[in-house]
């Protein structure tokens, strides 16, 4: 046969080839072959493999919640007795976060807004408990102290058994169709604190439809070796009466910030001699912001002390503090 190589001159080699090259152009199409294949394998690493895998492949789908309620369980062997006022102030809220797909979401990170103080959060599951972590998500804003007791007197933490209903929840992992549950034991009460007394005076006061108690945060999932990230936005319903948890709506990732109400809540604090308190709920809704913290005066006389928010916009918690002693060195 005759030689597929090109001369100089681009025209076809007139020797004849026992596998198509004459000796001549053998190893020179080796390899250019060769590098030809290297280039397109370049190629399709680099542009035509990512294009057909988001071709071919589909984003995977959000977690399924539900949520329930029912009444607390019953204080096992080991844990004591508890009181009856207890049992009766507390609910159990069970959580079930289905995985849809086949290959697993990861990274699940969760934030709560309950119209009840969590006590606890636990999964239903005692052997998931290496992949679910829970913590109280309590405002970390310092506090501002105006008026004329700022410079003179200090301040320091003030814990008390407060409990609140805004926590932070990390699911490592759920398998590709599977569900894990997580309880949540949330009270009312005494047990239910400065949270659960706020929480009700802010709900008579938004509107009808405004989000108030909600579960929100993101997921991961891999799609061609790529991590990507997710938001997932679950409103709930609320009925006081029956006090039991439901899903509103479809899972969403998207809200109107103007939809939603916003709650903060912080540690107590004191000022040895003026003041003490429990610590501070603000709730931001459409209506305006309102907030409380109730406020224990250490002595009768001769003193003013104020919650507030400070800066522009107003957003940093704080006291204002006013002592009428003059006799006291420090304020003359």
């Amino acid at each position: 046969m005759r030689c597929l190589g090109r001369t100089r001159t681009l025209r076809r080699c007139s020797r004849s080839a026992r596998f198509l090259f004459c000796h001549d152009h053998f190893w020179p199409s080796i390899v250019s072959l060769i590098v030809a294949i290297g280039i397109v394998a370049g190629l399709y690493q680099d542009l035509l493999k990512s294009a057909l895998c988001n071709f071919f492949s589909r984003d995977a789908r959000p977690p399924e919640v539900k949520v329930s309620s029912g009444p607390v369980n019953l204080p096992e062997q080991n844990d004591g007795p508890l009181p009856l006022a207890d049992i009766m102030n507390r609910r159990l809220h069970t959580m079930e976060i289905r995985n849809p797909n086949a290959a697993p979401l990861s990274n699940v990170e969760l934030s709560t807004q309950f119209p009840e103080a969590i006590l606890t959060i636990t999964p239903q599951d005692s052997a998931a408990n290496q992949n679910i972590q829970s913590v109280q998500d309590w405002d970390k804003q310092p506090l501002t102290i105006a008026g004329n007791a700022a410079g003179s007197y200090s301040i320091e933490p003030f814990v008390l058994d407060e409990y609140t209903g805004l926590w932070r929840v990390r699911i490592d992992t759920i398998p590709g169709n599977r569900a894990i549950k997580v309880e949540f034991v949330t009270a009312i009460g005494k047990e239910g604190g400065l949270y659960s007394e706020a929480v009700v005076e802010a709900e008579s006061a938004k509107s009808n439809d405004e989000v108030m108690w909600l579960i929100q945060g993101t997921y991961e999932y891999s799609k061609c070796s790529e991590a990507i990230r997710r938001k997932l936005f679950v409103p709930l319903a609320f009925d006081r009466k029956s006090r039991s948890l439901t899903v509103v709506t479809a899972i969403s990732d998207e809200i109107d910030s103007g939809n939603r109400v916003y709650i903060r809540q912080g540690h107590g604090c004191r000022m040895p001699g003026i003041f003490q308190t429990r610590g501070y709920v603000v709730i931001k809704s459409r209506a305006g912001t309102r907030y409380s913290s109730p406020v224990l005066l250490e002595r009768t006389e001769g003193v003013d002390v104020r919650f507030g928010l400070f800066g522009s916009p107003p957003t940093n918690p704080g006291f204002i503090v006013q002592v009428f002693d003059r006799s006291s060195p420090a304020l003359k």
